[in-house]
């Protein structure tokens, strides 16, 4: 069962940490993020962290390189601005919560752009 954000404070912190509290603006890297997770299975979710911790040019999979990379993204534009300090609160992240909770409160608390309008 997925529980709500205000049952989650922890997740929600984490979360804002890494895109930004929930507004306009950092509702469009919950929307990526969300996009990322749901496209890699549960079960890959370690290897697209292991993957951010390797250099540049290391060989990997073509679609952990395009999560990675679209975290990347998500990790400079953030408030933390370091793609380093950010896959460290992405993996505690992880290790702490299921990823269904994750994406639900993702979607809950940042919602969409048009949401913020």
């Amino acid at each position: 069962m997925v529980s709500s954000i205000a049952d989650n404070p922890a997740l929600l912190a984490a979360l804002s940490a890494v895109i930004g509290s929930p507004g306009f603006d950092s509702s469009a890297r919950a929307t990526l993020l969300q996009e990322v997770i749901q496209r890699l299975p549960a079960d890959r979710i370690g290897e697209w962290i292991s993957a951010l911790k390797e250099p540049p040019g290391t060989l990997i999979s073509e679609d952990i390189r395009q999560a990675s990379h679209l975290l990347r993204g998500i990790l400079l534009s953030g408030p933390g601005k370091s793609v380093t300090k950010g896959v460290e609160v992405i993996e505690q992240i992880f290790v702490c919560h299921p990823v269904p909770s994750i994406l639900s409160c993702l979607k809950d608390a940042w919602k969409t752009q048009d949401d913020w309008m």
